[in-house]
């Protein structure tokens, strides 16, 4: 076998490199990496070599670090020597010591690569090493995708050597008198890869003995079935999957469900959230839905769930359990480490954890204090309450957004003789508030305004509010201090029209309102607690306007 030629097409065949591209190289000094980087080295691409050594076998460590040196001097191709400590980050981490180096391992491959302007980054796998990925995933259950063995290309990781089989590369080390070290790990079988290696393919072969050969012909069987499983998953998940405003986005009107009315609802913004098993990268909406219902009618609505809810970290047992309990009472929850997946009657929503309201309070206090301006984290502290005072102030407005306020002080204008209104933040120890902004695209700062208009007999009626962003109260029968937070569990109001008072949940259960949105309702309350507005839907009755309004307090809100 000319393995140089082997090499030469398949990189070609699979569009694996540009012909005199430049990429990093990994560089252990084992067989596989001295067979890579010659090759390479040999067929006009440019390497570099990054040895990575990890000090995890003492002087062997040290001697494979020197062997990569050398070699690369002679070969005069440049090498980078990197040390990393992953037995260190495996404690700090909680993981074995392999997988943190295989983290670590790559994160710096790809940070040089940057660095260095480079198109790629090449590993040494070969065909041997894609048969014991699959008995590997096989063992763990895995899916059609995990039992295609490993793929030439991963992002920026390409795996030239995948066309050679260990005993190619052997006899290709051989041939050119090419020198390399051994890890004496990879002779002990005390890890499942090895023991695959060493016991369960050699028993193989005494059954079969061209048995590499007739699986590796399956594995591209597998990989050709897995290619349209994977157009089935888009073209399904695409077809199920509907973005949402779900408590997520930006602010702006959206069509109500009921009594014509015009809702605050929340736009869409797209997000790359990552590769999901068995599907290709791609954006995919921050929050959506999926109707139970529709996924049950169809022929693979297992793998489909898994295939969206993967993408959003969400693991195999847990999607198992979310389609298990597919008809369990509303109001049920699933969470990833990014996202919650809420069952709503016939559907699942699903949002952002850090743009919901669902956990505990962060309390706004008024204060006496000199201006200054701080935008409160409405998106990040979970039901944050925000207070205006005084009763006199003619005309101001109070702040919330996106920047993260630490106990800080935020002091709102007011053209009023009686000072500044003074908001402070309380969110240390909050639960769900982050330190930083989050990645995601959040929402432009809110604010809500206040101004005070006397009527001087002009017809209250054409002061009337239409607009959902906006809300015309009774100056004179609302009491100061305002606040504005979020719903709470067992909150009453008396909408304006309708005959005595409601529980808020039974309101937007009138509205056909998702819990994902009604947590994202802000309220405006006074110094009794009482609810004067929802915003975006209804004022309260206590405060509306009527033919005794002599002052008019408008109360909008939108962006700065």
């Amino acid at each position: 076998m000319n393995a140089r030629r082997t090499v030469e097409s398949f990189v070609c065949d699979r569009q694996l490199m540009a012909p005199g591209s430049r990429g990093v190289v990994a560089f252990s000094g084992g067989p596989d990496s001295v067979a890579l980087l010659h090759l390479l080295h040999s067929l006009g691409f440019g390497c570099l070599a990054v040895h990575v050594n990890f000090h995890l076998r003492g002087s062997e460590s040290d001697r494979d670090e020197a062997f990569a040196r050398q070699f690369c001097e002679k070969l005069n191709v440049p090498c980078r020597v990197v040390d990393l400590y992953a037995a260190d980050q495996a404690r700090a981490e909680g993981v074995s010591v392999e997988m943190a180096a295989r983290e670590m391992r790559y994160a710096k491959f790809e940070e040089i690569r940057r660095a260095e302007g480079l198109d790629w980054i090449a590993v040494g796998h070969h065909a041997d090493d894609s048969l014991e990925t699959f008995f590997l995933n096989f063992l763990r259950g895995s899916g059609l995708h995990g039992l295609t063995g490993i793929r030439p290309v991963n992002g920026r990781v390409v795996r030239p050597l995948l066309c050679l089989s260990r005993q190619d590369i052997m006899d290709y080390l051989e041939a050119h008198g090419l020198s390399y070290v051994l890890d004496s790990t990879n002779a002990q079988a005390v890890y499942r890869r090895n023991r695959i290696r060493l016991q369960v393919l050699p028993l193989l072969e005494d059954i079969q003995p061209s048995a590499r050969q007739t699986m590796g012909r399956s594995l591209a069987f597998l990989a050709e079935a897995d290619a349209l499983f994977e157009r089935e998953l888009r073209e399904g998940v695409a077809r199920l999957v509907k973005p949402v405003a779900a408590g997520v986005g930006t602010p702006g009107p959206v069509l109500g469900n009921s009594e014509e009315e015009t809702r605050l609802g929340l736009t869409m913004a797209q997000t790359t959230v990552g590769k999901a098993d068995g599907l290709p990268d791609s954006e995919w909406p921050i929050a959506a839905e999926m109707s139970v219902s529709q996924l049950e009618g169809e022929t693979i609505p297992e793998s489909l769930l898994h295939a969206w809810l993967s993408a959003y970290g969400f693991d195999s047992r847990t999607v198992e359990t979310v389609w298990r309990q597919r008809h369990a009472q509303p109001g049920k929850r699933f969470e990833s480490a990014t996202h919650c997946l809420l069952l709503d009657r016939d559907r699942w929503l699903l949002a952002p954890k850090n743009q919901t309201a669902f956990s505990s309070e962060t309390a706004v206090r008024p204060e006496t204090a000199a201006c200054s301006e701080t935008a409160v984290n409405l998106e990040t502290a979970a039901c944050p309450e925000i207070a205006v005072n005084p009763e006199t102030a003619v005309s101001s407005e109070f702040a919330v957004g996106p920047e993260a306020a630490e106990s800080s002080e935020s002091v709102v204008k007011s053209e009023s003789a009686a000072g500044q209104i003074i908001v402070v933040a309380d969110v240390s120890g909050t639960e769900g508030v982050q330190s930083e902004p989050s990645a995601l695209d959040l929402p432009a700062e809110r604010i809500f305004h206040l101004e005070t208009i006397a009527l001087e007999g002009r017809p209250y009626a054409q002061w009337v509010s239409r607009d959902p962003c906006k809300a015309t109260l009774d100056a004179d029968r609302v009491k100061f201090p305002l606040k504005a937070r979020h719903p709470r569990p067992g909150d009453r109001f008396r909408p304006y029209g309708m005959r005595g008072s409601r529980l808020l949940s039974d309101y937007f259960t009138d509205l056909k309102l998702d819990r994902f949105s009604r947590a994202a309702v802000w309220l405006l309350t006074d110094a009794d607690g009482s609810i004067l507005w929802v915003a975006g839907f209804r004022v309260a009755a206590d405060a509306a306007l009527d033919e005794s309004t002599r002052r008019v307090l408008t109360v909008g809100y939108g962006s700065r």
